[in-house]
């Protein structure tokens, strides 16, 4: 799936903008899922097949998923996931509740 827009490295976004940014793409794309694994870009499941997007064009860092983890949960990553571990959770986006997304963060 690509989309004409396109951006930097997730680092750039200030703090408690990546998921903001993320739920605005779920909605838009109609996914249904994130997953986010270090060194691999953002996959977003959309009719069933996972899928990168042109938006989020680089892969995330260790750095990324730390905030992002603690965007999520209110802790550090390697507290929210064990070394080798994953977390699976949901989140709902809008104003009115329009959407409830799952994501996983998966640690190698």
């Amino acid at each position: 799936m690509t989309d004409s827009r396109t951006s930097s490295s997730a680092q750039s976004e200030p703090p408690g903008r990546q998921i903001e940014r993320f739920l605005q793409f779920l909605m838009k794309l109609e996914a249904s899922d994130l997953h986010l694994t270090p060194r691999h870009r953002p996959l977003f499941r959309l009719n069933g097949a996972l899928k990168t997007v042109d938006a989020f064009p680089s892969p995330l860092s260790e750095e990324d998923l730390n905030q992002l983890a603690e965007e999520l949960t209110g802790d550090p990553l390697d507290i929210a996931i064990p070394r080798s571990g994953s977390l699976d959770g949901a989140l709902t986006a809008g104003e009115e509740s329009e959407g409830r997304f799952r994501f996983n963060i998966f640690r190698r």
